[in-house]
């Protein structure tokens, strides 16, 4: 099923950055003209205006794709969609979707955010980013395959497994065991407060380089092969990961609540404007292809 999700994803992607893609080519002339002046190009208007058939089309297909967000929260939390696939799995789709979304919209609306819907659309742009952030914090809360949040207790025996498996593999001796668990042992936690979320982001940039430098003391100690350097670099570099957001995990969890303080209300927000959007839009008959006669 990975693999199918995989290539769906991969396919619904493309599709998407078709259909922007040409759109943009095609339009280009139109979208730099000003507002006063659009409406002269008669056929450039009725094609890519937000009232036009492709200005029009992808309009609905924002819309499609922001209230299929709230699928995602709605597998999280409804107990009857609780076995509808695997958590990680919808966070996928919901990804693509917040991302989707505001690049549809921006087309949509021919690059022109005016009256109260341009509350909706930099409140959608605020959903996107601040979904940025959520996804850098929701990848920090250790996990299992299917997406349900690891105890602390399986943490500790997945590191403690790793360390064995090192120890086993290079034949580590003790005092360079202490070594790498001080290696990967987080200083003066408490004292930092909310600042620690800058020392995860720069453990998450530096990581890789510090666990590679610590390989090759490992390389030259006990005679390592060349082809071993990379595995093992990932190995430390993985041992690190684990025992960091272990000690960072109850900082994670604050700022994550937080978080949904904060996104919940621009999400909402966009959904109220939205149906405000479509039914003004229905009210003056401007229904695309869907026309009554």
């Amino acid at each position: 099923m990975k693999i199918f999700h995989n290539i769906l994803l991969t396919l619904l992607t493309l599709g998407v950055g078709v259909i922007v893609v040409t759109t943009l080519i095609d339009g280009w002339t139109y979208y730099q003209l000003p507002q006063a002046e659009r409406v002269l190009q008669e056929e450039a208007h009725k094609m890519f205006g937000a009232a036009g058939f492709a200005g029009h089309g992808l309009g609905i297909l924002a819309g499609i794709f922001f209230l299929g967000l709230f699928l995602y929260v709605f597998r999280k939390h409804l107990k009857f969609m609780r076995r509808w696939g695997k958590l990680n799995i919808w966070l996928r789709y919901h990804i693509f979707m917040g991302i989707s979304a505001p690049i549809l919209a921006t087309v949509h609306s021919a690059f022109k955010f005016q009256g109260v819907i341009s509350i909706g659309y930099y409140s959608m742009m605020a959903v996107a980013l601040s979904g940025f952030i959520g996804r850098y914090l929701y990848g920090h809360i250790p996990r299992r395959k299917s997406g349900e949040e690891l105890s602390l207790r399986q943490v500790h025996l997945d590191r403690a497994e790793t360390i064995r498996r090192l120890e086993f593999e290079f034949g580590l001796k003790g005092p360079d065991i202490q070594k790498l668990v001080a290696f990967s042992t987080p200083r003066s936690i408490e004292r930092w407060g909310i600042l620690n979320l800058f020392r995860i982001l720069w453990d998450d940039l530096s990581r890789w380089f510090q666990a590679r430098r610590l390989a090759r003391y490992f390389q030259h100690k006990y005679g390592l092969p060349p082809s071993e350097v990379n595995y093992l670099t990932r190995a430390i570099a993985k041992q690190r990961m684990l025992v960091q957001r272990i000690a960072f995990l109850d900082i994670v969890h604050k700022v994550f609540h937080w978080w949904h303080v904060i996104h919940k209300p621009f999400a909402y927000t966009v959904l109220v404007i939205l149906v405000l959007h479509v039914a003004v839009t229905v009210s003056f008959g401007s229904t695309w292809i869907f026309k009554n006669d």
